[in-house]
């Protein structure tokens, strides 16, 4: 599929770390009914009455990506192949931009506060006053902050159609940019509304992109009845352990899904094209009986029959 190139919301600093070793989420944390949370801009009044909603949940959108960088051996007997991707998944996070707003982050956390005192202060925070001030301490706090994806919100991902443990490096980065549909910072003109950053504050939000690098055995149903001059579909399947309700996966337009087709081990067997296809779908899970999301990412390879004439 054709990837179509849009705009990319604007940058203002970044930040990355690496996973830190794995521990249990604190259920305590789920925090699917407070993202997004909106800045500014409602009464207390209204903020009761949605508070008093706990099944309205808007949908996290995750910005994905799917890079195959290298295609190994494919076993169609056992209907498996082996490969190396790297993926990508963003999604913005407003209770993560108050936490660096706080003057007092990186103090707190040096004192003995926890970063999940700092996460249940910044739910009930508005950053409605003192905005310049607020995004000074964002842009100083970015840096000294260290993601821990077991306490902020995380979409939970997996791969679907992984067969037996993968290798994997993830990392994480965190990015101060502008909210999706916001442009203020294209505008080379713009200037904040007499004096004040009320109006930037609103437009800006953080975004968690988490990287990883994987490495494994995949499944896939492949159709022989062409053999030998078949044409296959691998494919690796993006999962959540989330509701659909909960999330959406979004393609990543900008950056778009790829393949390398220079590392392909099978290439005396089968002929591997530049071409990759993105699909959405939805996963029933039968034992948690609700659906889940999935993205798809799929490249094509075709059997050179002249391998078996010869042979």
């Amino acid at each position: 599929m054709q990837n179509k190139s849009i705009n990319r919301p604007n940058m203002i600093t970044v930040s990355e770390t690496s996973l830190p070793p794995k521990s249990k989420n604190n259920p305590s944390l789920n925090r699917n009914q407070s993202l997004p949370v909106e800045l500014t801009g409602k009464n207390e009044q209204a903020k009761q009455v949605e508070d008093s909603r706990p099944n309205v949940v808007k949908r996290v959108k995750i910005t994905s990506r799917l890079v195959f960088l290298k295609v190994g051996q494919i076993d169609t007997r056992n209907e498996r192949f082996d490969a190396e991707a790297f993926i990508e998944c963003s999604w913005e996070d407003d209770v993560l931009f108050k936490i660096l707003a706080d003057p007092n982050m990186a103090k707190n956390i040096n004192g003995g506060n926890s970063l999940e005192y700092l996460v249940q202060q910044a739910e009930s925070t508005s950053l409605s006053n003192s905005n310049l001030i607020n995004l000074k301490n964002i842009i100083s706090n970015i840096n000294l902050l260290e993601y821990d994806p077991n306490l902020f919100w995380t979409p939970q991902l997996y791969i679907e159609n992984a067969i037996g443990d993968l290798k994997e490096e993830i990392r994480h980065r965190l990015e101060i940019v502008e909210r999706e549909g916001s442009n203020l910072l294209d505008d080379p003109s713009y200037r904040p509304r007499n004096g004040e950053f009320k109006e930037l504050m609103n437009s800006l939000t953080v975004r968690v992109s988490e990287m990883r690098k994987l490495r494994g055995i995949f499944y896939e149903r492949l159709e022989l009845y062409d053999f030998p001059m078949d044409t296959q579909e691998l494919s690796i399947t993006l999962t959540s352990k989330r509701q659909s309700s909960e999330i959406e996966f979004v393609e990543n337009l900008k950056d778009g899904c790829s393949i390398n087709t220079e590392d392909f081990l099978d290439q005396q067997e089968w002929d591997l094209f530049s071409h990759v296809k993105t699909t959405g779908r939805y996963i029933f899970d039968p034992w948690r009986k609700y659906e889940r999301p999935g993205f798809s990412v799929s490249c094509f390879i075709a059997r050179k029959p002249g391998y078996y004439l010869y042979k």
